[in-house]
Order: structure tokens, then sequence, then C-alpha cells
């Protein structure tokens, strides 16, 4: 029989050993520090609505479950409403089962810094009414290394994968479809802009477009795609806003940590 849980922090103390995770470990995704973890198991702190919802993703709670999951670690709910600390059973049987795509280019560097920005946009990028986020800021800024970042990060979030598709090369809009299109590995039997957009309504995943700026007034054929796709979220990159009333806007800060990375650098080169 299972040993009776009568904290908050027993809880996550059991689901992090059901799922062999560390301490360090479940910090280091959670974008918090070790000794927060330790206090939170131990019932000295109570992690705030914003590392509560971290740590529902990083625990893998189911998402009904989330809320919930966040009340009880405020205290606004007794532990025992939660599921007991287990791994969650998937009712699909193997045939149904599917590698997640994704298309991310893999960084030959480490990512450095950022941890300020990561938190705000994973959630920003969680909220149900967010389904167009643009990382908003001037070239050399960083936008595409930090949507990248973002997207590996929540990659697990979404049961059909994440797909990047640069846009740096395509200067006239009509070919957005044909992009999107290529990344998907459609083979097209119609017109790509409707093929996608069929394709896309019955997914869920995340869409990365990269470098939108250059291609205007076109662009608004996205919409279509947020309109119809109630499951897809769109993730962009420019140095100037799309538009859409329905965009979420996060303008990208210059790097805090430079000195961290020039030292990375350096370090390679001396290599």
């Amino acid at each position: 029989m299972a040993s009776t849980i009568y904290s908050f922090g027993e809880w996550v103390k059991q689901r992090r050993t059901v799922l062999r995770y560390t301490q360090r470990a479940v910090a280091a995704q959670a974008y918090c520090s070790v000794a927060m973890i330790k206090k939170i198991e131990a019932d000295e702190r109570q992690p705030s609505p914003d590392l509560a919802q971290q740590l529902a993703r990083v625990l893998e709670i189911a998402m009904p479950d989330r809320a919930l999951f966040v009340a009880c670690a405020r205290g606004e709910q007794p532990v025992d409403g939660l599921p007991r600390p287990r791994h969650q059973v998937s009712t699909s049987s193997p045939a149904d089962l599917s590698p997640r795509k994704s298309t991310l280019p893999q960084m030959g560097t480490p990512f450095i810094g950022r941890t300020r920005e990561m938190t705000d946009l994973v959630r920003k990028l969680s909220d149900p009414d967010c389904r167009l986020l643009t990382l908003l800021g001037p070239g050399g800024i960083g936008k595409t290394r930090l949507a990248i970042a973002l997207a590996e990060h929540v990659q697990d979030e979404f049961p059909d994968g994440v797909i990047f598709v640069s846009l740096a090369a395509i200067h006239d809009a009509k070919l957005i479809p044909d992009a999107i299109a290529q990344s998907l590995g459609l083979t097209l039997a119609s017109t790509a802009d409707h093929q996608v957009v069929h394709y896309l309504r019955s997914q869920q995943l995340l869409l990365v477009l990269d470098n939108c700026e250059q291609l205007g007034d076109g662009i608004e054929w996205l919409s279509q795609i947020v309109a119809e796709s109630p499951n897809l979220k769109l993730l962009t990159t420019s140095r100037a806003r799309l538009q859409f009333a329905e965009e979420w806007l996060y303008s990208v800060p210059a790097l805090e940590q430079a000195d961290e990375l020039f030292v990375a650098g350096a370090r390679r080169a001396q290599a």
C-alpha cells in the first residue's frame, strides 16, 4: 500500500522520485534554485503561482489537474485531492503511438542566460488565450536563438511536435504555405495554402516561423491558420509586429550575460 501523503511537499517529493528526477534536475527545468526545491519539499516554502505552474510542467501533471495542483501548492486546496504520484498511463495502443515530430535546428553552441526571459515566455505560451506569440526586436539581438530554446523547452506540451520554418530567404508571402508544407513533410495534392490549413486543423503542435518581418501585408494568411486550428500555437520572430488582433508581443531585451557569452566563445577559440 502506498504511504499516506500529508503535505504538498511530500507529494512533490514522491512524484519527483517516481519520475527519477533529482532536486537539481527539477530546479534546472523549473528555473529556480535547488534550495527552493528543498524548502518546498520540506514544506518550509510555498511556491509562487508562476513557480507552481513551472513545477506542474516539470512533474508532468496532466492538463486537467494543473489548476488543482497550483491551488494545492498555494495551500488553497487539500493535497489529498491530487492523484497519486505515479506515471501517467497512456490509453493509446502501441500502434497509435508515434514519435513527436521536430524540425528544430541543432545548435552547435550552448544556450546561455535569458533565465528571466524564458520564465516569462513559458508563462505566456502556456496561457490558453495565447495562440500567436511574436518575439520582437532588432536584428542580432537573439530572437531566433531564444525562439529555438523556448520551443525545445515546451515541446513536450505539443503531442504532434514542433515545426521550425525559416523565412529568411523568402521575400514573397505567397511562398509561405509552400515553406510550411515542406517543413511538415506534406506531399501536395492541391494548392499549398489550402492543404496546410486542412492539415493543421487536427494538429496539436507548435509552429515556429523565423524572420517574418520582410513579408509585408501578404502574411495575413497566418491569421486563417490560427482561426481554423484550435490546438495549434504560432511562435514567430520579427523586427516589426505582424499587426494581427490575436498577436501577443514580447520585446526581446539585450542579453545581460554578454560577458558570459564572450568567455564561452573565447574558450572555444582557445580549444
